[in-house]
């Protein structure tokens, strides 16, 4: 069978019909009636082995030796149940008393093909208010997405947003100042429980593993995955290293024992107290945890709830909460950006003393800053069940309220006359005027949707200098820094981001992320529009399982991070990094932008110049058109003095700029060994210069000798026209590549 791992994401049916393929087949009957079915087979004999069976089909995956593409694509199957069904399986069920016995193997069978018959019936009634509110004639305005009750479908189907490493790792940031309370109400201590969900994680790890050899022993009749789904309070507290009454008050906490039957939860968006609850209690002390996934979620979401409900608590439950969002995504930034130039919760005054904003996050790269946003209201459940003015006013507190506020504050910094004040009272003063501001919004909890919700209803300024906004969840914000992990590298990521966020549509940021470090976030010009699969996901898993489960696998996606590692261009954006000069970034953004053909063009003329310069070249030249040649780039590697050196650059970058009627140019200038030495950068709008026009008469007859026309002799009329010698006039240096 192999190591089993428990796996946290994807959603198979978040896109399925966003992108309006061939519409579905519309069922029958009313949405209310399937749940009553659902919920009548939930209550059958024997179905929690059956529940038992698809949660195991959900959440582990074999591999043997590394896990690769192969193993975990299977997880993408249109035919999967997803997390969301499981838990609503499993909350129909504690609608009911449970029976433990075994059914007959034909039994067990159908009770499992009925469940996914009726979810997959379930699914298609979520589709009708969609298909329903979908414009009759292609010039009908009306957005149908924008209906909450349309919305229903891909909240219940979107992607879950975490790892369940992240929620792990991150309780006792999340709850450590509130260790005092839940110390004292639910008996376990906040400083151990990621030890504790390690050690379940690992205990039932095992369990899954060592079931074959335990299920061969017996009767095919008693054949059950069930006895792999339970805890052994004991074990766990050995290998968590937790007193057994601590881990017996952490168990209880999260148990629901079956006593209230799940009443509230009456329809598919009700209060499922399984998802708050999701360890089964059985009446004789035994405990059963179905998914890791909905556990490990439930101890990061759950405790907030519980001290809401102490009067006396929930505002200073409240505050901890907003401090750990922004003390969180602080983390994610200074690790790339460094301590120096990441601050949290800096006020920002006018000159006259007035305050007019906060930024929760700011992170300074040279003239660059991202300015970061943190909120932690989440979708409501009146909002979950398709009403319109509840779901926009979610909307509005989670996500508008943070990209309006991030506006106004990016506003604030790019003005000439402000001050910055750091959260100890200390002035900030930063070493370059800001030229462009990158806002992220973001939220603290699983958001269902909020990719989608953010494209059909968030609200945006234009402004030159500030980018649309990214708006994302904790859990991926984490996944972004943790891959991008240099300035430029994140810096480009934001940028492509905005730049062509309208024309990709996905189910979670995670796919976007994953398509750019395989492709670089580019849409070629002839498409219009595209939408990406959750299956491209699978090697950004990998990655992440791999850098913080410490399972085998490859730890970096092949693609834009791997494929020139040690390349002059590789080098050359290191060097920029450490530099920090808006010119130099600039660059670096644009070279990121290239796409793998230039970035090979750009490597086999730097390994060019290098050969030249060994054999005892004075200068060497080569010059890049980007685009549609409305930018391009040339880099001059001298012998001569860095002034000399950067006059004649700059000289050559205006010729070139010119000839090439471009409206931006970049030069770079390397020392003889290949070091960045100096920049230059030329912006402005192209205009006829007669000066430069009889300058550039030389660099176009290079051109054209370059391009294969005939070269004329030393003594021959300048074919420019001048009527001199052509080596009077425009004969190139020998040394000069151009």
């Amino acid at each position: 069978m192999g190591k089993k791992r428990s796996k946290n994401r994807r959603s198979r049916k978040s896109q399925t019909h966003h992108g309006r393929p061939n519409p579905p087949r519309l069922p029958l009957r009313s949405e209310s009636a399937i749940f009553a079915d659902l919920e009548t087979l939930c209550a059958s004999t024997g179905f929690v082995h059956a529940l038992a069976i698809m949660c195991r089909e959900y959440n582990y995956v074999g591999y043997t030796g590394e896990l690769t593409k192969e193993d975990l694509l299977p997880r993408y199957s249109a035919d999967r149940l997803i997390g969301t069904e499981l838990s609503t399986l499993h909350g129909l069920m504690l609608k009911a008393p449970i029976s433990f016995d075994v059914p007959k193997p034909d039994v067990f069978q159908n009770y499992i093909d009925e469940a996914k018959r009726l979810l997959e019936e379930l699914h298609q009634a979520l589709v009708i208010p969609m298909m329903e509110s979908l414009p009759s004639t292609e010039n009908n305005s009306t957005n149908p997405f924008a209906d909450a009750a349309v919305l229903r479908e891909s909240i219940f189907y979107s992607a879950e947003s975490a790892y369940s490493f992240q929620y792990r790792e991150w309780f006792s940031e999340k709850y450590g100042d509130d260790t005092a309370w839940i110390t004292k109400h639910k008996h376990f201590n906040a400083k151990n429980v990621s030890h504790l969900l390690d050690a379940i994680l690992h205990f039932l790890n095992s369990q899954h593993s060592n079931l074959r050899p335990i299920l061969e022993g017996l009767p095919v009749e008693e054949w059950s995955v069930l006895p792999a789904c339970r805890l052994d309070l004991e074990a766990i507290s050995k290998l968590s290293c937790v007193d057994l009454k601590e881990v017996e008050s952490f168990v209880d906490a999260f148990a629901h024992d079956g006593s209230d039957r799940n009443a509230t939860f009456s329809s598919l968006s009700d209060y499922n107290v399984a998802n708050a609850y999701p360890i089964l209690k059985h009446a004789k002390g035994e405990y059963y945890v179905f998914q890791f996934q909905a556990l490990a979620q439930a101890a990061y979401e759950t405790p907030f709830y519980w001290m809401s409900n102490d009067a006396e608590y929930c505002s200073v439950a409240s505050n901890n909460r907003g401090v750990f969002a922004e003390r969180l995504s602080e983390s994610f930034l200074s690790k790339i950006f460094g301590e120096a130039q990441t601050y949290r919760g800096v006020d920002i005054y006018e000159s006259k003393g007035k305050r007019i904003g906060e930024v929760d996050v700011l992170a300074v790269f040279g003239d660059r800053a991202i300015v970061l946003q943190a909120k932690t209201k989440r979708l409501t459940l009146k909002a979950r069940k398709g009403n319109d003015g509840q779901l926009q006013s979610d909307f509005k507190k989670a996500v508008q309220q943070a990209a309006d506020q991030a506006f106004a504050c990016a506003e604030a910094l790019l003005a000439d006359s402000h001050k910055l004040v750091a959260q100890d009272g200390s002035s900030i003063q930063l070493a370059e005027p800001l030229s462009r501001i990158l806002p992220i919004c973001v939220v603290a909890d699983h958001y269902p949707s909020l990719s989608f919700q953010s494209r059909q209803f968030l609200k945006i300024e234009d402004h030159p200098r500030v980018a649309v906004p990214l708006v994302t969840d904790v859990f991926a914000l984490d996944a972004i820094t943790e891959m991008l992990n240099t300035p430029l590298r994140l810096l480009s990521y934001l940028e492509l981001r905005a730049k062509f966020g309208d024309q990709l549509l996905s189910g979670h940021e995670l796919t976007l992320l994953s398509y750019h470090l395989k492709m670089n976030l580019w849409v070629r010009d002839d498409l219009t529009f595209m939408m990406l699969g959750d299956d491209i996901s699978v090697d950004l898993d990998i990655a992440m399982t791999a850098r913080r489960e410490s399972v085998p696998g490859q730890r970096t996606p092949e693609g834009i991070l791997t494929k020139f590692v040690g390349t002059p261009f590789d080098r050359l954006i290191s060097q920029i990094e450490r530099e920090a000069h808006p010119t130099a970034i600039e660059l670096g953004l644009l070279m990121l932008e290239l796409d793998e053909t230039s970035v090979r063009e750009f490597n086999r003329y730097c390994d060019l110049m290098a050969s030249n310069m060994n054999e005892g070249a004075e200068q060497q030249d080569f010059t890049m058109l980007f685009g549609k040649a409305t930018s391009g780039i040339t880099v001059h590697r001298s012998r001569r003095s860095d002034s000399e050196a950067k006059a004649r650059l700059s000289a050559h970058c205006q010729i070139r700029k010119y000839i090439s009627r471009s409206d931006v140019w970049f030069g770079i200038l390397l020392s003889a060994t290949g070091e960045l030495t100096a920049a230059v950068q030329l912006k402005q709008p192209w205009k006829y210069d007669p000066s430069l026009e009889e300058a550039s008469k030389a660099t176009r007859l290079n051109s054209a000798v370059a391009s294969g026309q005939k070269k004329p002799g030393r003594n021959s009329p300048c074919p420019c026209g001048s009527g001199k010698k052509y080596k009077r006039c425009c004969l190139p240096e020998k040394d000069n590549l151009t």
